[in-house]
Formats: structure tokens, sequence, C-alpha cells
């Protein structure tokens, strides 16, 4: 699945506008969406309201709340969503077309639901199996905490906290370190996510399954050793490896938060390769990820309104 369009009424924070997320040339969804602009121009707030909008009408937990929603002085909101869904995906809803809304409408005394049942039983599918498209939450709050691997989640825990940013949803970590010499073709894919996202840092198991990581070919360390880049990596290549991220709307606030310039490119661009045919829409107020991906597609926020640049050269 992916994100073609999303339209914004009466949202608190947003004007009333629609993003589009597609491609110029194709019209259809673009992999790679870069939302930038100053400070309280509305990037983690669309990404927000897209969350709470794709929990609203195919929730993988409890749902959302219309509590703080409302803009003031408006009693009724919404947020419309338009997905593209690949060949898999529209033969299990039973839709004849690719491109599909759903619209959550924000009443004060709850939400009602627009779509079309076979839509939603495909949204709101949650399995960890890179065969099944997923939405995903990189917030900007994430971080690694020091749990040990006894903390580890169920797949039906993990569920109710992709949305969130809750930092409990990286609670699964440390368990999913010990399993890995275990899982030989997670383990694999660990290791080849990792190096891409952090050069200096390799995945080296050995005696110990928890003290399993280089930092610079020095000796093995456990991640709550490492520096905050290189955790921020092992966020996103564990949470790629349990969910079996693929076919997935992953949105991500702040890519770039740990990130040096001199590493910005190659890090955003290793971020692709999180899983197949991922859609990443990732927002940050830095301008230089503009052009760090090759196509990919910038929507200025603020100002007059979202709008489409165009990248600069590199």
């Amino acid at each position: 699945m992916k994100l073609a369009q999303a339209t914004f009424l009466g949202i608190r924070g947003l004007r009333d506008e629609t993003i589009d997320f597609l491609d110029k040339q194709s019209r259809l969804p673009a992999s790679f969406v870069f939302m930038t602009g100053p400070s309280a121009s509305g990037k983690t707030r669309a990404l927000e309201a897209i969350l709470m909008a794709k929990e609203a009408v195919a929730p993988y937990a409890a749902g959302a709340s219309v509590e703080g929603w409302h803009r003031d002085g408006v009693h009724a909101a919404k947020v419309v969503l338009t997905w593209w869904l690949n060949a898999e995906e529209q033969a299990a809803s039973g839709s004849p077309e690719a491109f599909v809304t759903t619209e959550a409408i924000l009443r004060e005394e709850g939400i009602q639901v627009d779509a079309d049942e076979g839509v939603l039983s495909v949204l709101e599918r949650y399995r960890h199996d890179d065969a099944f498209g997923k939405v995903e939450y990189f917030p900007e709050s994430r971080r690694l905490l020091s749990y040990g691997p006894s903390h580890g989640t169920s797949e039906m825990e993990q569920s109710g906290l992709r949305t969130e940013s809750d930092v409990r949803k990286y609670g699964f970590v440390p368990k999913l370190i010990q399993e890995l010499p275990r899982l030989p073709r997670k383990q694999k894919a660990f290791a080849e996510i990792l190096s891409r996202l952090a050069p200096s840092l390799r995945y080296a198991p050995g005696e110990y399954p928890e003290d399993c990581f280089r930092s610079h070919d020095a000796a093995p360390v456990r991640y709550t050793a490492l520096s905050s880049s290189e955790a921020d990596a092992v966020i996103f290549a564990a949470t790629a490896v349990m969910l079996g991220l693929s076919h997935s709307v992953v949105l991500v606030d702040r890519p770039d938060l740990h990130v040096g310039f001199d590493r910005l490119g190659a890090f955003l661009n290793a971020l692709a390769t999180l899983g197949e045919d991922n859609q990443m829409i990732v927002a940050s107020p830095n301008a230089a990820i503009a052009g760090a991906v090759a196509g990919a597609r910038v929507i200025a926020m603020g100002g007059a309104g979202a709008r489409s640049i165009a990248p600069p050269a590199p």
C-alpha cells in the first residue's frame, strides 16, 4: 500500500488543504516523500493526522479519539486519505480500482467512517510478515530504553504501538537481539540493514548475544553503549526485521535527528532499503534533505500552504 493524497479539513494545526504524494511523471504514489518547512509549519501534525485517520477507519488496536483534533470554532473535522493498493491488496479487498479513499469525519460525539469494508479489511491487517503491508511510524521521540530481554512484547502488543509515539514500542529490541542467533534469515537481514544505515557499526554476535555491536571495530558492546546515531540505526534495522517491513507506508519524523550532514544522503537512501516496495514519508525542518534522494517528491509546508517544490540540483 501507498498514500496518494491526504486532505485535511478543520484539523487543529493544519490548513484546509490536500497534500499530494504522487510522482509528477507517473502519477503513482512517490516512493520517497520529503515534507520540509520551518518549525510549526505542520509537518509533524500532518504525519500525526494521517496516523489518526488510519486508526480511526482501520485500527490496529483501540482506534482513534476525537479529542484535540478540532480547530477552534469547528464542530466537525475531516481527514480523507487516498490509498494506492497493489495487486494482492486489490484482490484481498475486492476493489476494482487501485486508488481507494477512506474518510474519518470527526464530530464532537465521535468519529464517523466512510470507506469500503473490503478496503478496511486490508488496511487493518497486521502480521509480522513482509507479504503484508503496514503503516509504521518512527517519531522524533524514538529511543532505546535500557530494558532486559524479558521485556520483549508480543505481536499483538506491538500492533497497538505501530502508529504511536510511545517509546515502549522499541522495548522489543533487547529480546530480538538475544534471539537473532537462532533466526539466521533475520540475523542476516539485520546485519545488512544496519551496515547500510551506520557503516561505522557492525553486528558481530559472539559468546554473549547482547554484546554484539562493534563500533569502529572496537571491542563488542551492548546497544546501551552506542552513540545516538548508531542507536537510531539499530531502531530502524530492528523494527524492519521484526515487522517484515515491506509494501508499507513508513512515516519518519526527523530522520536526520542524529545524522551529520556528511552522512545525511547515505542514511536517507539506506532508509529506502528497510524492505521491498515501501513508501517513505519523512518530515524535517532541514532543507538539505530535499536533494538527498534522487527523484524524491518534495513538499514545502507552511507559508501559503503545502506545495510541491523541485529538489535542488545535486
